[in-house]
């Protein structure tokens, strides 16, 4: 079971976080905007209910996502090295590959699965920062999700469904070495051997992911909810990771809406919230923690991560039989005020824009694409005086994504 989670993970995990959840080229090219507008097999990661109106499908996709990211520190008096320069990430190019199908084996009851990206934050610096440690600094964390998913339709337009979504995790910290063995004589962790440089480390676990969908003349309506995971502990990282290395999934909320104002043209809305004040290794504070409490405890330091929403907007043409053109926006507010240890997540992205389309090349087959790019955003945070020796962190990042997929109605 080890080797096949790794090999599932590294097959389908290599992906950069455009829209909370990286789903469905199809959709993403009108940013996502589908909890109450169905449009391929992947609306098992937005909505399970959705599967009830897509009828037979098989998808695949494929999204490379270029991102640009960077930390820069100034004004710091740290005496053992001059750390006030500018961090690049060098991690440019990264791709994330996705997969479904659906199949409605009566009126009332239709079966699928999908397999894509939750969540991934990946860095990769290529050189150490010296008030952490002595190695290339940077840090990795991927969440996929494998969702056998069951639907019924309750007819006036109405559906349910349910998803059972497998969730696995790979984490991965380097450049560290400074909080497991400090210069200065201040114990930071419970376990200094679990803190960096320790490889791979794999977690998975069980949940489940609710969804109702209606439609009604004008307009459909959609929405969705998924309890918090509990996930096994990094243990190889249980001296870093707040709760013996402890990420849960956090609790996700999805509602949307859809409007046909005319033939072929469907206008969509969406609202998530997701409540990472719910998952301690995300939401403790950095500081003052890394100082009152041990790395690795119930309150050691987190990213200082609050709640999240996102807004997607999204519009769809059917031009004729063949063709239909999309586009949309997506904003969200950044779940962190301060750099701190957010220096390895570089998660600063939040208002996208993007165009898609779709060509119906033959009978029950479709390609469509996706072109969008991610605004940069820069977050700036005062270093405490101790014992980081005090400056300036500001950390900032921008990405630009380019999707394919094909679907066919079977």
């Amino acid at each position: 079971m080890r080797h096949f989670i790794r090999i599932l993970v590294t097959i389908t995990a290599i992906s950069t976080n455009l829209s909370a959840t990286l789903a469905s080229v199809k959709s993403l090219g009108m940013a996502a905007a589908v909890v109450a507008n169905p449009m391929d097999s992947l609306v098992i990661a937005y909505n399970p209910a959705g599967i009830t109106w897509v009828g037979n499908r098989i998808d695949v996709g494929f999204t490379p996502v270029y991102s640009v990211g960077k930390a820069t520190i100034t004004g710091n008096t740290f005496p053992f090295a001059d750390i006030n320069k500018t961090y690049s990430n060098h991690l440019k190019w990264v791709f994330n590959p996705e997969g479904g199908f659906t199949y409605k084996v009566c009126d009332w009851l239709s079966l699928g699965a999908a397999v894509y990206n939750e969540k991934e934050l990946h860095t990769d610096y290529d050189e150490p920062l010296a008030i952490l440690g002595t190695s290339d600094v940077g840090a990795q964390f991927i969440q996929e999700v494998v969702a056998p998913t069951i639907a019924f339709n309750l007819g006036w337009g109405q559906s349910v469904g349910i998803s059972l979504d497998w969730t696995i995790q790979r984490l991965k910290a380097t450049g560290l070495e400074g909080l497991a063995h400090p210069l200065l004589p201040i114990e930071f962790t419970t376990d200094p051997d679990k803190v960096t440089n320790n490889h791979y480390n794999y977690s998975q676990g069980w949940g489940v992911k609710f969804g109702y969908l209606g439609c009604f003349r004008y307009f459909s309506v959609g929405a969705s909810y998924k309890p918090k995971t509990k996930m096994a502990k990094f243990s190889q990282y249980k001296g870093f990771i707040a709760e013996e290395g402890s990420i849960d999934v956090p609790p996700m909320y999805r509602v949307g809406i859809a409007f046909y104002p005319l033939c072929g043209v469907t206008v969509a809305a969406d609202f998530q919230y997701i409540e990472y004040s719910r998952i301690p290794a995300l939401n403790n504070p950095f500081v003052p923690n890394i100082f009152t409490y041990l790395l690795g405890s119930a309150d050691g330091a987190g990213f200082d991560w609050s709640d999240q929403r996102f807004w997607r907007f999204g519009i769809n043409w059917d031009i004729n039989c063949d063709w239909s053109v999309r586009a949309g926006y997506r904003t969200a507010n950044v779940p962190f005020d301060k750099p701190d240890g957010n220096v390895l997540t570089l998660d600063t992205t939040v208002d996208f824009v993007v165009v898609g389309g779709s060509w119906r090349c033959l009978d029950g087959a479709e390609i469509s694409a996706f072109v969008g790019h991610g605004f940069n955003r820069k977050i700036s945070g005062e270093l405490p005086p101790f014992p980081t020796f005090g400056g300036k962190t500001t950390i900032e990042q921008n990405r630009t994504a380019i999707g394919v997929a094909f679907g066919w109605c079977y």
